[in-house]
Parts: C-alpha cells; sequence; structure tokens
C-alpha cells in the first residue's frame, strides 16, 4: 500500500499541476532537444548530467531559468540543517540567482534559491535505482533496498528545499538514464509521473519545463504571503532597530540577533496573519494593511528560523523569534501545516478555550489564522486558503472506483476514503506572547522538576475545567520562561506548549478521539507504542510526564548509569514494524512499568536507576509503583515477567543523603500555583496523607488478582491531583545546588523526534526500521546523503575538480 507517494499519467500530471498561462504560446516542437544522447549507456552520471544541461539550457526552452550541475559540492551556507552532506545533482536557477562560484572555491549549490532540483542515474542502474515500481502488487514504493534508498535520497533533497524556501509545495525530476519522471511534493505526500523515455518522446519533457518556467511564483509552489526584506526598505530598517531593543530578558534579544545574523545566508522576511479587527486594537489599522471589511493583516518580521521541524510529511513546523510590529515586542510565531480532519481543532481556538477557563502555565495567544493566497479578479480579490492536495488524488481514484463500480456500497465507498493514509494539511501561522527556552536550559534537579509541575498543572487545569486532552507530552513541548515576577525579582515558571494534537473529550464520537495515538514517540506511553490502535487517555500523558522526567534527568544529572546512549536508545528509541500498517515499540518501557523498576547498566551490572538527588529519587520511584499497578490492572502482562531477570532487579534506590545538600536551588523564584483552584474540577478524592505514597508496597506478581492496595495505586492516576501533590511534597525538601551535568550524550548523538498522526505516513520511517540507523539518529524523513549514496557513486561524483575531493 503505498504511504507517501502516489503516481499519476505524465500528461495529466502537465494538465492538471502546470496549466498554460493565459497569452502564453504553447511548447514549440522539441524533436531534435536531445539530440546526442540516444546512446548513453556506457555514460557516468557525471556525462550523463553535463549533456542533460547541456541540451537543455541550448534549447531556451527554460526562458529565464538556467539549470546549474553541482554533484560535487554541497551548500555551505546550510550546515545547520542538512548537516552540511547533501550534494544535488543538478538544480534550475531563476538567472538572477544562480550560484557563482568564489574565489579559489568550486560551484556550490544554493538551497535557497533553486526553484526545482534533479536527480539523475545513469542509464545502466536505470532499473534497481529506480524508487518506484508501476507493476508492485498493492504498491507504487520498490521496496528493494537499493531503490528505497534512491527514494530516501530525493526525500531528503525535498525537504532541505522546503526548510530553506517559503513554499507550499514544489517540483523535482528524477532522471534513470534515457527515462525521467516529475514529482510534485507538498506536506501531504508526492505524486509521481510514469516513467517517458524523454529522448524518443522529447515533447513530454519540453512541455513540463515551458510551463513550469512561465508559471507564476505561487503556481510554481512558492508561499507568495512572505515577503522578502530588501536592504533599504522600511521593513529592512525596521529589523535593524529591533535589534537594538535593551527592554526584553537576555536570551530573548540574544535569540533575535542570532536569527538576523548572516542576511546573505538566511534571508529576513515579512510574514502576516490576517485576523479579524475585533480581535486588534483599533490602532493595528495604521500598522497593517486591511484585507476585507473585517479583517486587518498584522506584520511580523522574521529572520532564521529558531526550530525547523525536519519531516516533510506532516506539520512541517518552523517557528521563529519576531519581531511585533504593532506589539513593538518580540514574540514567537509558528509557521506550520495543522491537520485539517473533521473534528480536530485549529490550536489558536484551543488557547481561547484555555484562556476563556483561566487555565494557567500554557502560552498566551497573540493571534493566529489560516495563511491564504490573494488573487486579483474581475470582480476583485479572491483569497484561497493554502492547502495540501495530494491526499485529493488518493480520494479521486476511491471516486473513479466507485462510479466504475456499481456494487460499491455507501459503506464500502466511506471505507475506502477513511483508509487513505494521507492527511488534509493546511497552512496555519500562531503568534503566542511567550517566547521560553527549551528544557534543557533547566540549571538544577530542583528547577526542573519545578517546570515540570508547572507543566501538569497547566495540563490539569485543560483537563478538568477546558476538557481538553493535549495528547503530545515531551521535552520540546515544555518551555521554561524566565521573566520577573511582580515584586520585580526573577522568577521562573514551566510552560506546557503546543496544543496542535490536542483532543475535546466533551465528544466522544468525534473524529479526533478516533485517531488513536498521538504524540511524539520517545515519550509515549509503553502501552501507546504496544498497542497501536488504543485510544490515548490521560494516563497515556501522565506517563509521558514521567519519561520526559527521566529524559532529562539520565542526560543531565547524576546517577548510577553508566552508558547513557545505550540507555537512550532501548528505553526511548526502539521500533519495530509489526505487519504493513503498524509501526510498534517500547518493548523496554512497558516492561519498566509493569516490573516497577527501570533497569540500567552500571559498574556492577544491570541495576535499578538511581539518581543522586533524593526529592528526584523520591519522585521517580512513588511514580513507578504508581504506574506499576496501573498496568497490573489495565494491561495484559508480559510472558517472561518471572524471569531471572526480574528477580534479580533491583527496586527504584533510596532517596539519597538529602541533609548533606545546601539550601540553595536556582537563580530565581519559582511561580506559585493554587492546587486547591483544581480541586472542585477533579475526578478523584482528593488525597492528604502523601508520606504514605512514599511507602514500597509489597513484591507481587502481576498475574495475580490485584489487591487493595493496588487498586488504590492505580486511583491515584484517575487524575492529576495525586501527581502534583507528590511534586509539591518534595518542595520541602532539601536540593542539591546547581547539580546540573554537561550532557552524557555524545555530541553527534541526536534524539529522534517520530511525530505521529496515526496511521503513520512517512516511509522515511521504513527506512530507519530496516536498517538504515546509525549512532546518530534523526527524524523520519531526514536523511543525510552519506548514509543513502552508494560510496562508489560518492567517489564517481567527487572526480570533476581535485579542489572538490576536500568537500567529502
Amino acid at each position: 500500500m503505498p504511504e507517501i507517494f502516489l503516481k499519476m499519467d505524465f500528461l495529466d500530471m502537465v494538465q492538471k499541476f502546470l496549466p498554460l498561462p493565459k497569452d502564453c504560446q504553447p511548447c514549440p516542437p522539441c524533436a531534435r532537444l536531445f539530440d546526442g544522447m540516444e546512446d548513453c549507456s556506457g555514460w557516468d552520471e557525471i556525462k550523463l548530467m553535463d549533456n542533460l544541461v547541456e541540451c537543455i539550457n541550448r534549447s531556451g526552452l527554460c526562458g529565464d531559468y538556467i539549470f546549474v550541475a553541482t554533484p560535487s559540492t554541497f551548500d555551505d551556507n546550510d550546515r545547520g540543517t542538512t548537516g552540511g552532506k547533501l550534494r544535488v545533482d543538478v538544480a534550475l536557477y531563476p538567472r538572477g540567482r544562480v550560484p557563482h562560484a568564489s574565489d579559489g572555491e568550486p560551484l556550490r549549490p544554493r538551497w535557497d534559491s533553486m526553484s526545482c532540483y534533479a536527480l539523475c542515474k545513469t542509464q545502466n542502474t536505470s532499473i534497481k535505482a529506480d524508487p518506484f515500481d508501476n507493476y508492485k502488487p498493492g504498491g507504487f514504493e520498490a521496496s528493494n533496498w537499493e531503490r528505497r534508498r534512491v527514494r530516501a535520497h530525493i526525500t531528503s533533497y525535498a525537504t532541505a528545499m522546503f526548510a530553506r524556501q517559503q513554499r507550499t509545495h514544489m517540483f523535482s525530476l528524477l532522471f534513470l538514464g534515457r527515462s525521467v519522471r516529475i514529482i510534485r511534493w507538498d506536506h501531504a505526500g508526492a505524486i509521481v509521473s510514469e516513467r517517458v523515455d524523454y529522448v524518443d518522446k522529447p515533447d513530454f519533457l519540453g512541455t513540463f519545463l515551458w510551463r513550469f518556467t512561465r508559471l507564476d511564483r505561487s503556481e510554481q509552489g512558492y508561499d507568495t504571503t512572505a515577503e522578502m526584506i530588501e536592504v533599504g526598505t522600511t521593513w529592512h530598517s525596521a529589523m535593524l532597530d529591533a535589534q537594538q531593543i535593551r527592554t526584553e530578558e537576555d536570551y530573548k534579544i540574544g535569540y533575535f540577533r542570532d536569527s538576523c545574523a548572516d542576511m546573505d545566508r538566511w534571508p529576513w522576511w515579512k510574514l502576516s496573519i490576517d485576523v479579524p479587527i475585533e480581535e486588534d486594537s483599533p490602532d493595528l489599522a495604521t500598522s497593517g494593511s486591511l484585507s476585507s471589511a473585517r479583517t486587518v493583516s498584522r506584520v511580523f518580521l522574521v529572520g532564521r528560523p529558531h526550530f525547523v521541524a525536519k519531516d516533510l510529511v506532516g506539520r512541517a513546523t518552523r517557528g521563529y523569534i519576531a519581531w511585533d510590529v504593532s506589539g513593538k515586542r518580540f514574540v514567537y510565531l509558528k509557521d506550520c501545516w495543522r491537520v485539517d480532519a473533521p473534528g480536530t481543532m485549529k490550536e489558536g481556538d484551543a488557547l481561547r478555550l484555555l484562556q476563556l477557563h483561566n487555565v494557567q502555565c500554557v502560552p498566551t495567544l497573540v493571534c493566529d489564522g489560516d495563511v491564504a493566497t490573494t488573487y486579483a479578479t474581475g470582480s476583485g480579490v479572491s483569497r484561497v486558503v493554502q492547502t495540501t492536495l495530494t491526499q485529493g488524488l488518493w480520494v479521486t481514484d476511491a471516486s473513479d472506483a466507485i462510479a466504475t463500480d456499481s456494487t460499491i456500497s455507501t459503506k464500502d465507498t466511506r471505507l475506502m476514503q477513511e483508509t487513505n493514509p494521507m492527511k488534509s494539511h493546511t497552512h496555519y501561522r500562531l503568534v503566542v506572547q511567550e517566547i521560553g527556552q527549551s528544557l534543557d536550559s533547566f540549571q538544577s534537579s530542583e528547577e526542573l522538576v519545578h517546570v515540570l509541575h508547572n507543566s501538569i498543572y497547566a495540563h490539569a487545569g485543560a483537563y478538568m475545567k477546558a476538557r481538553i486532552l493535549h495528547s503530545d507530552i515531551s521535552a520540546g513541548n515544555i518551555l521554561v520562561v524566565r521573566g520577573k515576577g511582580r515584586n520585580g525579582r526573577p522568577e521562573i515558571k514551566g510552560i506546557l506548549n503546543d496544543w496542535d494534537l490536542c483532543k475535546l473529550l466533551h465528544d466522544p464520537d468525534s473524529d479526533a478521539q478516533k485517531i488513536g495515538r498521538t504524540g511524539t514517540w520517545p515519550f509515549m506511553s509503553g502501552r501507546l507504542l504496544q498497542h497501536p490502535s488504543k485510544l490515548h487517555e490521560l494516563q497515556d500523558d501522565l506517563e509521558s510526564f514521567l519519561h520526559v522526567l527521566i529524559y532529562e534527568s539520565i542526560r543531565f544529572l547524576d546517577h548510577n548509569c553508566t552508558s547513557v546512549p545505550y540507555f537512550m536508545h532501548e528505553f526511548f528509541d526502539d521500533a519495530y514494524r509489526e505487519d504493513e500498517r503498524n509501526t510498534v515499540g517500547g518493548r523496554k518501557k512497558e516492561r519498566a512499568m509493569v516490573e516497577g523498576v527501570i533497569t540500567v547498566p552500571t559498574a556492577l551490572g544491570h541495576k535499578a536507576l538511581t539518581f543522586s538527588a533524593g526529592p528526584l529519587q523520591a519522585i521517580l520511584k512513588t511514580l513507578i509503583q504508581w504506574f506499576s499497578a496501573y498496568y497490573a490492572v489495565h494491561s495484559v502482562p508480559p510472558e517472561d515477567n518471572n524471569s531471572a531477570d526480574m528477580d534479580a532487579a533491583v527496586k527504584m534506590g533510596g532517596e539519597g543523603d538529602a541533609a548533606s545538600f545546601a539550601d540553595h536551588h536556582s537563580v530565581g523564584s519559582f511561580v506559585k500555583l493554587d492546587l486547591g483552584a483544581l480541586l472542585p474540577f477533579a475526578d478523584s478524592p482528593a488525597v492528604s496523607n502523601l508520606p504514605a505514597l512514599f511507602a514500597q508496597p509489597s513484591r507481587r506478581s502481576v498475574r495475580k488478582e490485584p489487591d487493595e492496595q493496588t487498586l488504590r495505586l492505580v486511583g491515584l492516576l484517575d487524575d492529576h491531583i495525586a501527581m502534583l501533590r507528590l511534586f509539591t511534597k518534595t518542595f520541602e525538601d532539601k536540593w542539591p545546588p546547581f547539580d546540573k551535568r554537561a550532557d552524557k550524550l555524545p555530541s553527534n548523538w541526536k534524539p529522534s523526534q517520530y511525530i505521529l498522526e496515526v496511521p503513520l505516513t512517512s516511509s522515511r520511517f521504513e527506512e530507519y526500521l530496516n536498517g538504515s540507523q546509525t549512532s546518530s539518529k534523526r527524524s523520519i524523513s531526514k536523511v543525510d546523503a552519506d548514509e543513502t549514496e552508494p560510496e562508489g557513486e560518492r567517489k564517481r561524483k567527487t572526480v570533476r575538480t581535485d579542489r572538490s575531493q576536500t568537500d567529502k
């Protein structure tokens, strides 16, 4: 079954996605376009691409565009996004933005300037290098390892191009000797044409090139609502002035200045959001442009993104530290492609609902809105919301099948459309007041626990008051906000961020409830990872908070684990294919929850994970007990739960020598939250005798009927109250001063960030699961060329000049 790639007739693609502009002449005859390329069977890739570039550029078909070959070099401006390892074979550039070689340097590509890219494979490898198979039963994506590598390669190029440009979609070319495929990419997937012999049928490729280079920018895939800021303009002056602001916290100013550094490598942009006038102050009309009688365009200025998601398919989130022109302040702007499905809620609407119910420790909404392209029409101006189109081809195919087969019932019709693995996405921007630091920025174990406590408090308010379940608890979605309290002294607060996957709980029949598991893979509960069809529940989010605490603590605090990378891989990144549709994992995580112990490699063998900070150890020990009881009641025990490993396991260790620590914890005080404000909304009885919760239950077999103590512990997870009281109790204890250490992970190790919008839609995950992963983890669709390109081909591509050998 196809995952993100769908096939389409070559000329049908051209007609559907590359309309001939009005007043534009049809493509001239191309009969002799590729003269001299009839017999290319003995050519290597360098000769093939050189001849292709020469033939196309000589023809004049591309007008104000030109193809440039750069197979031996990478974009030196872009190490942060692609790691400096992606070498694009050929790319099409506007003549005014063609890259030029610096003195003594080879010609390099520019991901931020190319309009279209091409990958070239030789005639001799045209079959085994083709990532698609028109004749494969039940799918279009070839399963051979070599062909999958090429598919990963072209996906990595598309991902890099999306990351560096403001785009809604894009096109690319795949040359396979004498054959070519065209590919149209968006954030729902990709549409791939049939293979065409461009030497025998040059009009096919000629028509594509003629039409593509004459499309307007929005039809080529550019987001025309994003305006590049030029030197000398009013907006350029505003960006310069913003960098001189002194009234914000130092870290915010530093973030913004860093984003503005080196404008030549990362252009500055003017982004806008159309918002209802009644949501803004009256003076906004003078700082933006009225787009209709009821909306105003609110302007934000940005530089380099503060965050870029590495995945092609999905939300493709980019986060910016932005200058709010009307508010004259720094804000956080989130540019993403939200899932547009019945029953789902925009993140801005979720924040409005949270504000309505006075939920604390969540972002403060400034404004939000879907992004729309504006077109001039005979009757005025038309606004079209930017959405993905690829998923519609799947629905069209289902509809065509229904139309030609009268035996297909209404129920079957709905089933065919519901089994579409591709999700519709809509371009969306959201702005919030808070600019937080990553959770990794915590300065002590006490500060980490306080920030997590604040986030759990936010989650409790959303769940109990607004009846919203966050559904994506992760280390990346919890922020540390440093500012000044009412007394003017420094204050630290945790913020629970990213509510774009949240679910409304008052409508159990909604499509959002039926989506099943969602979240960030390393932090999802063991039960969600092991059971793909399980509905996402409160206890799954509460368990995710525990995993966030373990994740941050084992990386930065003192403990007895001697191999943190090994533990991180086993506990957080375990994943494998259960069948064609389902990916499962979290075996060690689920086992730890069942057995009530997390074992790690130590100097004395595998022992229970133990932290030096006593209050932290008490929290982890207690939460493990609660979830162990919960798993005993709600999940099937593993067959080997009475194994020797379990018998030899040492329970979570002691509380440490808390009395030896000084009463000195962090820089700044912590925000004060009222737990009593949540009690009227709680679903479970308040727990007052907290010290009893620290008691370790007697050893038991999970196969026996749960005793009263087990059921009592399970009841503590019916809501957030017990967990919040557990955290609050430890605030009275002695915490170690500034006990954060250097990261115990190697600098070249990167955590996996699998965002699942089930069913899993990224074919890159298949590459990860079938052996392409290394000690350097990466997100689903990010692929380094060093891994995906055969070594022999890499060497052939680096023989153009002696100087290029140094670029490997």
